[in-house]
């Protein structure tokens, strides 16, 4: 199969993905009382409001060069710029920044099982072989909105599943990731670097496509 294809594909999902993303942060901010992000015009799907340079150009470019130097086939994936929130705007800081950073997350839920049913549907239903551009957007649309869904709720900061943490279930939780400090982002790269996220991520995404 030619690569470029797909390549294309995961691009425009992951720009999409990110976009969506980021919307749902901005907009669930507005909706708690905070408009920072929607002054600054957060809330929408152009990609450009929310390009980053590392997560959103380098690491899917780098990913990219890696599958076209060893012909594999790693999902491209990333991240975008931070949405602003301004918790002191919110009724509930602790509360409303904790449905802030969830809603990101959500929205990327919401995309995968859109993917898994639109998939399954042209599998099982539509009968369309698996080289079938559908099945193929579909099919990405799922596994990097698992990622996305996954990495972002690992309960370290800067990801969103800290704040969701500390805010819905355990504010000591939140007290003790200050008293880490910097530590919590190296203990974040080692869940990446040791292939634990990845073993996760896997078990998630093929337990998945054995339902299609």
């Amino acid at each position: 199969m030619n690569d470029a294809p797909i390549i294309v594909t995961q691009v425009a999902i992951l720009l999409l993905s990110l976009s969506v993303h980021e919307s749902a942060h901005a907009w669930s901010a507005w909706r708690m009382g905070d408009s920072t992000a929607k002054m600054m015009g957060r809330i929408s799907l152009n990609p450009l409001k929310h390009i980053d340079l590392i997560g959103t150009i380098l690491l899917p470019l780098s990913i990219i060069m890696i599958n076209l130097a060893s012909g594999g086939h790693l999902p491209v994936f990333g991240w975008a710029k931070p949405c602003p929130v301004n918790p002191y705007n919110f009724r509930n800081p602790l509360r409303g920044l904790a449905w802030t950073s969830f809603a990101g997350p959500l929205s990327n839920l919401a995309l995968m099982l859109s993917g898994f049913i639109f998939l399954k549907f042209f599998v099982r239903v539509a009968h369309l072989p698996n080289g079938n551009p559908l099945v193929i957007i579909f099919l990405y649309l799922l596994i990097i909105n698992a990622v996305l869904f996954l990495f972002n709720l690992i309960p370290l900061p800067p990801l969103d599943g800290a704040a969701v943490l500390s805010g819905f279930f355990s504010r000591r939780y939140g007290e003790f990731i200050e008293r880490l400090g910097p530590l919590s982002f190296l203990i974040l790269l080692g869940i990446l670097w040791t292939g634990v996220f990845d073993t996760v991520i896997t078990m998630v995404i093929g337990f998945l496509l054995t339902w299609i």
